[in-house]
């Protein structure tokens, strides 16, 4: 069982980090402060990791039932992020709406397709209750009911759909797919959706190290002179 949660720790901390890296690229927040939903205690090692200079805040879903507003006092956050989480919810729209309003953006990782019992619908006894499709990208889920993610408002900014680790319940034949995903509603939709452009890697590195912002702003005038910059 140890190795086996090891593995499932390693895909989606992966796909975690993918999400992130996006959001470093195109949200950079030097020290944000992060918010993170019921986490499991390997999901709060990896980010105090993957996050060092971040202010963590953990609320467990004792400290905050998701089907209701978050309480006044608990202020706001740059990041949320729900790691497993939101397959306990019948109404994703309004998690994620109660999470959009104490945080700017919320990471998503959770679950496409994955039986957590034998009997169909293969949900598991903890409430275990919803599964994500996202029909604007292809990945349908073959859970009845399943919530599809391009009708989330707003929709995903990132996507990716990953093969999670094989329980005794899937093959390698048959494996369960998970997701990850980032909610910014400020995002520009004109953005490509998986990263931004070599001009805007430029900007982000030039931004964040002071030696190289001045020639970076002189050589974005030059070019603005001659029409080529944006």
């Amino acid at each position: 069982m140890a190795l086996r949660e090891t593995e499932v720790d390693h895909l989606n901390h992966a796909a975690l980090d993918r999400a992130l890296a996006w959001l470093e690229r195109e949200h950079p927040q030097a020290r944000p402060s992060v918010l993170l939903l019921s986490p499991h205690r390997h999901n709060v090692r990896f980010i105090a990791r993957r996050l060092p200079h971040a202010r963590i805040t953990i609320l467990t879903r004792r400290q905050w039932d998701l089907n209701q507003p978050a309480a006044s006092r608990l202020g706001r956050f740059d990041w949320a992020i729900a790691s497993n989480v939101l397959h306990y919810s019948h109404e994703p729209q309004r998690w994620v709406d109660h999470v959009l309003a104490v945080a700017g953006v919320l990471v998503i990782q959770d679950l496409v397709d994955r039986r957590r019992a034998e009997a169909a619908p293969h949900l598991a006894a903890d409430g275990d209750a919803m599964r994500y499709a996202h029909s604007a990208r292809g990945v349908v889920s073959r859970f009845a009911g399943a919530f599809d993610l391009a009708r989330l408002r707003p929709p995903p900014a990132y996507f990716e759909a990953f093969d999670g680790a094989l329980n005794a319940l899937h093959s390698a034949d048959d494996p369960p797919r998970h997701f990850a995903a980032v909610v910014v509603p400020s995002h520009r939709p004109d953005r490509p959706p998986h990263g931004p452009t070599w001009r805007e890697r430029c900007r982000v590195a030039c931004y964040r190290h002071l030696a190289l912002y001045l020639p970076y702003k002189a050589w974005l005038a030059l070019a603005r002179g001659r029409g080529d910059g944006r």
